[in-house]
């Protein structure tokens, strides 16, 4: 069995693709908001999230209206 203290959230993992250079597009509001991984130039999908975790869904929507004329959704 795993620690759960050691077992990455969804915000963390969303931030560590970030870091990485990744993109990130949110494809649902959900519930569950579900977010697409892209690769750094925006053009293939590696992945998504599905979650309902507080902060995964805070950060997301602050991200999104912050970056609301970014089509691709990414940080920058």
């Amino acid at each position: 069995m795993s620690d759960p203290a050691s077992e990455s959230t969804d915000l963390d993992t969303l931030v560590r693709w970030q870091a990485a250079g990744g993109e990130w597009r949110l494809l649902s509001v959900g519930p569950p908001v579900q977010v697409g991984l892209f690769t750094c130039d925006g053009r293939e999908e590696m992945g998504r999230i599905e979650s309902t975790q507080g902060p995964f869904v805070a950060y997301v929507e602050a991200q999104s209206k912050r970056n609301s004329g970014n089509e691709r959704g990414d940080s920058t």
